[in-house]
């Protein structure tokens, strides 16, 4: 044997425990590395499936829905669509401010930021929205601000109250009508009463 191959012979054993360490660790690694992707796809698959489940909820609601994000709307239901006269839903990926007539954009602008911005906060607010043929509706828009896929989103409902605030105005209309014979009468009869 040559007095070089000794050295090497003797550092052998060690060199190959040494690499053995580091294969084992090495496959603890990658198999730990496994095991989280795959708890992590199963979160994202039970995360996917609720988000699922929330948008058929939405779809079955009496009232529209809509979520905005970044000002623009990505999901409405089917009741906003056709509300609106659009049952294609072409105004998707729009600004939602565009709906909204200018004079009331200034406070809806406002809310939304304040809905977007944190959680708790709510609420409720009539505004005046325009749909593709030029009508003006009356709504209820009631939102909050939530995550949803990741993103900071608005999610509000949206109600028609056009024909119920109409109705109300016709009733008071008549009732004021109504009360001017009723005036008349009582002031007939009040003074009926002050002759006996």
């Amino acid at each position: 044997t040559s007095p070089d191959r000794h050295p090497i012979h003797r550092r052998g054993p060690a060199a190959n425990a040494e690499l053995g360490g580091a294969k084992r660790q090495l496959s603890e690694t990658v198999a730990a590395q496994v095991a989280s992707q795959k708890q992590q796809e199963l979160s994202l698959l039970r995360l996917q499936e609720s988000e699922e489940r929330y948008r058929r909820l939405l779809g079955r609601i009496q009232d529209g829905v809509v979520i905005i994000q970044h000002g623009r709307l990505v999901y409405a239901n089917e009741v906003f669509a056709r509300m609106i006269g659009d049952p294609e839903g072409s105004f998707l990926g729009h600004e939602f401010l565009d709906l909204v007539l200018p004079e009331d954009r200034p406070e809806i602008a406002e809310r939304y930021r304040a809905w977007e911005e944190s959680r708790g906060v709510s609420g409720s607010l009539e505004a005046r929205i325009r749909t593709p043929e030029g009508t003006t509706l009356l709504v209820v828009v009631r939102a909050g601000g939530v995550d949803l896929q990741g993103k900071r989103s608005v999610i509000a409902t949206v109600r028609d109250i056009t024909l119920q605030r109409r109705m109300e105005r016709e009733i008071r209309q008549h009732a004021d009508r109504l009360g001017a014979p009723n005036e008349i009468a009582d002031a007939v009869n009040e003074s009926l009463t002050i002759e006996d």
